[in-house]
């Protein structure tokens, strides 16, 4: 979470990442109320990863990069690659996980992967994957907790309350289907979905042992 990682210092993003995603959530209103501090670099359509290395200062905590899964900046346009922020975060105490594509984390030396309820299994990442590689899952059931089986360091489960971040009429768990996830689980189980401060007790309570959200830092 951007609190726990990055109150009161710095986060570098492009200025062409600066965008509304999903819910109506700002991404510089999410750092704002996250208590970080929004360090912007690069211009709308060009980003390289030279102006990265310009900003990087005894108080950057963060490098943010926003999945284009629902905006376009097309043109003339310039980005700094995964494989760039990788390389520049290369002996740091920072660490790159890539969204979902394996290829790509593996291409690019990042430190891990998060994948979704659908990819591939996590036992079939590991036989590719170097030691000590990141694995993550998406799940939104028991059964699916079940079914990541061998392989994975971390689950995501949700959504467990509504949230204007997912379609109106998704189903949700619940704190009790959290915690019937955490007790399948064998690795630590993180809350996502309508998470907020007066819920984390709640996620605590049954045994979650992180959370992560949106929502969670617009006040």
């Amino acid at each position: 979470a951007l609190n726990t990682l990055a109150e009161g210092r710095e986060v570098v993003i492009s200025r062409g990442e600066l965008v509304e995603i999903g819910g109506s959530f700002r991404i510089p209103d999410v750092l704002e109320k996250s208590g970080a501090v929004l360090r912007e670099v690069g211009t709308t359509n060009r980003t390289r990863i030279e102006d990265y290395e310009r900003a990087v200062n005894d108080r950057t905590a963060l490098f943010l990069k926003v999945h284009p899964s629902n905006y376009r900046v097309v043109g003339f346009t310039e980005t700094a690659s995964t494989r760039d922020l990788v390389a520049l975060a290369r002996g740091s105490a920072t660490r790159v996980v890539v969204n979902d594509r394996v290829d790509i984390a593996l291409a690019c030396g990042a430190a891990g992967v998060h994948l979704r309820g659908d990819s591939m299994p996590a036992s079939v990442v590991r036989t590719i994957a170097p030691a000590n590689f990141l694995i993550g899952r998406s799940v939104h059931s028991v059964a699916e907790a079940l079914a990541a089986g061998a392989g994975v360091d971390y689950l995501l489960a949700g959504t467990v309350w509504p949230t204007s971040a997912k379609p109106p009429g998704r189903a949700v768990l619940g704190v009790d289907g959290l915690a019937a996830i955490v007790e399948a689980a064998a690795v630590p189980v993180l809350a996502i979905g309508g998470v907020t401060w007066d819920r984390v007790g709640e996620v605590a309570a049954r045994g979650g042992a992180g959370i992560a959200g949106i929502g969670l830092f617009m006040g």
